[in-house]
């Protein structure tokens, strides 16, 4: 095990990047640091990629656990018919039009696709998950899933997954036109492109706003809760 500090704090993708361009393994696997890697799940996927001869292999399920609570519970990243083996299918009907399986952590990657492509994180954005996920799949010819749980994820109020972004128009804005333009680089009409990246946008309001007036909001007072919708 190698330990890499950066001296400030430079953010989650910055931090990925840096991963990406001192390793030296055959795979990468990203992890989180409030999140857990649980027993067998790179043994298992490690096998599924080499049975199946694919190029990466994607987690179906995790645990979710919460901060101060003994409980946990299994939950899916999506449903078992959204298991597409197509890469460019799963990113345009799963990733996009369904706005799932945005996230990174603990799928297990091919270096060399990464490498090979200049394959990086975009600094500056809170998602920027979908736009590795949408690149990395843009080269890769097939992909396997992991039918089993392969992390914990630790749910705390301070996350950033949890914060209430103050970029988040700017944000979606981005992931929106980054969505357009991969559809219609991968020759999707246009009619597809207006449902699918519609689709995720509406998807992402309506989260962000059950997220705003969630009562587990408490960084914001009512009247900012609403005039936050109102702004969305």
């Amino acid at each position: 095990i190698r330990l890499v500090k950066h001296e400030v704090n430079k953010g989650a993708s910055a931090t990925r990047n840096t991963g990406i361009s001192i390793s030296k393994g055959e795979y990468i696997l990203f992890l989180d640091s409030d999140d857990t890697l649980l027993p067998d799940a790179i043994k298992d996927m490690l096998e599924i990629i080499i049975e199946d001869n694919s190029d990466a292999v994607y987690p179906e399920k995790y645990i979710r656990k919460y901060m101060n609570q003994d409980d946990s519970f299994e939950k899916r990243y999506f449903d078992k018919d959204c298991c597409i083996s197509n890469p460019l299918k799963f990113a345009s009907d799963v990733i996009i039009e369904k706005s799932t399986a945005w996230g990174t952590t603990a799928i297990l990657y091919k270096r060399s696709i990464i490498c090979n492509n200049s394959l990086e994180f975009t600094v500056g954005i809170t998602a920027e998950d979908i736009l590795f996920n949408l690149e990395y799949l843009k080269c890769v010819e097939k992909i396997s899933f992991y039918d089993k749980p392969a992390e914990a994820i630790l749910k705390r109020e301070n996350s950033v997954t949890n914060s209430y972004r103050i970029n988040f128009e700017k944000n979606l804005i981005f992931i929106y036109e980054a969505c357009v333009a991969f559809l219609l680089e991968i020759g999707k009409s246009e009619n597809d492109v207006i449902v699918k990246a519609s689709s995720m946008l509406c998807r992402s309001v309506i989260v962000h706003i059950v997220d705003t007036m969630s009562a587990k909001n408490k960084s914001m007072r009512y009247s900012e809760k609403v005039q936050e919708v109102k702004k969305v």
